[in-house]
């Protein structure tokens, strides 16, 4: 479970580099919030980037990100 996990937060990061948001990555919270239909605060984002934070509500908004940069 952690591994996917880690492997799922790889591919977000490596996905904010290619489309040069590793930088701004913040911008994207409007659009996670409307995906996941709550709002999602900077704090709780980068917890999950950097995997201090793993439960299934970090897990929500990885997979949220990489389904928006995923789909441009």
């Amino acid at each position: 479970m952690e591994q996917e996990y880690n492997e799922l937060r790889k591919t977000v990061k490596k996905l904010l580099v290619e489309h040069e948001l590793d930088r701004a990555s913040h911008a994207l919270l409007p659009k996670i919030s409307a995906k996941l239909g709550r709002p999602v605060h900077n704090s709780t984002y980068h917890m999950a980037l950097t995997g201090y934070r793993s439960g299934p509500a970090s897990q929500e908004i990885l997979v949220a990100v990489r389904d928006i940069l995923s789909t441009g």
